[in-house]
């Protein structure tokens, strides 16, 4: 498991987030990795969202430093860092409730900006931007002490804002 994805102008909102997986309607696999899956979701109550679920029984990471990372994502509060909404455990998974980043990974992005034969000035004025939010999200981190450790264009999230 990595520590908190990197976002590019995430708004946190400070709504209430059941903790069962019955207030959760899982809309589609956005997302998948060795040890977790990500999911677009609804949540019921409130609004979409994406939920990472990890198969605790398949992980080769010590759960103490699960538990710690996930702590780190909750108690994050800058607007680059993906907060962890809240967390519950469904049989042997551990779901993660997060913001929805609606524009897909920094990878993504460029590689769309590509694609749509935008030049290479334009790029660069978009990977220069994605490169200064990155920069204040891992300032934060690195000021609490902390040290992502999984640095990579798609661990980099953007949203519609």
């Amino acid at each position: 498991m990595t520590t908190p994805l990197l976002i590019v102008n995430n708004e946190i909102n400070e709504e209430k987030w059941p903790t069962n997986f019955e207030s959760y309607e899982l809309a589609g696999k956005i997302g998948q990795g060795a040890f977790a899956s990500v999911w677009k979701a609804h949540c019921l109550k409130s609004k979409s969202c994406a939920i990472k679920i990890i198969d605790l029984e398949k992980i080769d990471t010590n759960l103490v430093d699960i538990r710690q990372e996930v702590q780190m994502m909750r108690l994050s509060s800058h607007p680059n860092v993906l907060a962890c909404y809240t967390s519950f455990v469904k049989g042997s998974e551990l779901w993660l409730v997060m913001q929805l980043m609606e524009k897909g990974s920094s990878l993504h992005c460029i590689q769309r900006c590509k694609k749509n034969d935008l030049s290479l000035p334009e790029i660069e004025c978009h990977i220069t931007y994605i490169l200064y939010e990155t920069l204040l999200g891992l300032s934060y981190i690195h000021g609490n002490g902390q040290i992502h450790r999984d640095i990579k264009a798609t661990n980099i999230l953007l949203d519609c804002n």
